[in-house]
């Protein structure tokens, strides 16, 4: 419903001719700045998956890391969101390519989501605070929108943490699922050992501390990345603002919709932009440029690394071949 009513406000309030007319206006200096606080979110991202391996006894190669985030990438980017496609690929790879168990890789990726998880709900909380007290919202669907978003957000975080810390609600499932005993008392094991690595991963308070203050910088890069495009397209709004309708923006576009969030993040954005005065055409321009920048720069940046990859990958092996034969 929440991704129908965001696909019917653009359809409804967008002026195609105008947003042409801004993007072509925008200054572009803008975008390659952004595309470069883009590239050090990458960055700050492989380092948060690099400090925490270490922190939980696995010490694995920052360029292997790049390149399962960067696999993990591509693959959210083409699945729905709350990138549940891109973790599992991530687990899939820390475990194949790296060789941990697959407890570990699960709750390397688990500690990972949820230190993120945190300090976006923290954020959000705080940004739907404001919002609702400081704008003038004469639309109550835009409202109810932030609020069901919200809940379910929390809901999907609390089932989440609730499988992470007690296992034996999965247990209590696997009896009643029709499996080999053989087969339910593997999965029983893997489900205890992933409980206890991250039950004392985030025991452990310097891992949590330090990685949460990260994670609140790399958010941080969102909003900063959304404070130049709204330079660059001349909107009068503060820092302050930009951020949090940012927030909220990804907060509604991590609902698993569309692959993406694709829509759903646009329209939300362009609806929450209307109550602080700024024009639908204005407001669409806006998500489309900061949507290139966060999504599509990304995803074609990660499919271009795997694409390289790839190739060298087989270049190498021809010439081991060759000088081998």
């Amino acid at each position: 419903m929440v991704g129908l009513i965001l696909t019917v406000a653009i359809l409804w309030w967008a002026d195609f001719g105008k947003i042409y007319r801004n993007i072509l206006s925008f200054d572009y200096v803008l975008v390659i700045e952004a595309c470069l606080l883009q590239v050090i979110t990458i960055i700050l991202l492989n380092i948060q998956w690099y400090t925490i391996s270490i922190q939980m006894g696995e010490k694995i190669p920052f360029k292997r890391i790049l390149n399962i985030n960067m696999a993990g990438t591509f693959t959210e980017s083409i699945t729905p969101s709350v990138k549940a496609g891109g973790e599992l690929a991530k687990i899939i790879m820390l475990k194949n390519e790296i060789g941990l168990s697959g407890s570990k890789a699960t709750a390397i990726v688990g500690v990972q989501k949820v230190v993120s998880f945190i300090s976006f709900l923290a954020l959000n909380l705080i940004s739907i605070f404001w919002f609702l007290t400081t704008t003038n919202i004469d639309k109550p669907y835009i409202t109810r929108i932030i609020i069901i978003s919200f809940i379910a957000l929390i809901l999907i975080f609390g089932f989440i943490i609730i499988i992470m810390v007690y296992p034996n609600i999965i247990n209590f499932l696997l009896k009643i699922i029709s499996m080999k005993d053989e087969r339910k008392q593997k999965v029983s094991e893997n489900i205890s050992k992933f409980s206890n690595s991250f039950r004392s991963a985030i025991k452990d308070k310097k891992l949590l501390i330090s990685q949460l203050l990260l994670s609140l910088v790399i958010w941080e890069f969102f909003a900063i990345k959304a404070y130049f495009i709204a330079k660059g397209l001349n909107l009068d709004i503060g820092f302050i603002s930009i951020s949090v309708i940012t927030y909220l923006t990804y907060m509604v576009g991590m609902l698993p919709l569309l692959p993406g969030g694709a829509g759903t993040f646009e329209g939300s954005m362009m609806l929450f932009l209307i109550p602080l005065g700024v024009s639908s055409d204005k407001g669409m321009s806006l998500a489309i440029v900061f949507r290139f920048v966060t999504f599509w720069f990304v995803f074609i940046t990660s499919a271009l690394y795997l694409g390289i990859r790839y190739i060298y990958n087989i270049i190498k092996k021809v010439k081991y071949t060759k000088y081998s034969t």
